[in-house]
């Protein structure tokens, strides 16, 4: 059974949207209609992550009791985990913009 953790060292995240809707109906005789519409959106996202990622088998994991840890109860507060051999480990870095703006307004 292997597991996949993350724990995020650093996430930066902001998110802005903006919408806009206008309608206008107009039905000046009973043989006449006029109607327009417009719509507007923008969208700005902005994504800054630094992670560490541990992929092992958590069955393998224990307590090394040779070095100084805190149990609250029966839960792991802090200490070093051991395991048979290595545990293997990467990190990721990643950035992300998005800025959109998407615009309608179709005749009518």
């Amino acid at each position: 059974m292997d597991a996949a953790w993350c724990r995020l060292a650093f996430l930066d995240y902001e998110r802005q949207r903006q919408g806009a809707y206008v309608a206008m109906q107009w039905r000046p005789s009973d043989r006449v209609e006029v109607f327009a519409t417009a719509f507007q959106s923008t969208y700005d996202e902005l994504w800054y992550e630094d992670a560490i990622f541990l992929d092992n088998d958590p069955l393998q994991m224990r307590l090394d009791t040779t070095k100084p840890f805190e149990l609250d109860g029966n839960v792991f507060v802090s200490g070093r985990l051991a395991s048979n051999g290595n545990i293997p480990m990467g990190a990721d870095i990643r950035a992300s913009h998005r800025d959109s703006k998407t615009r309608t307004s179709p005749p009518g």
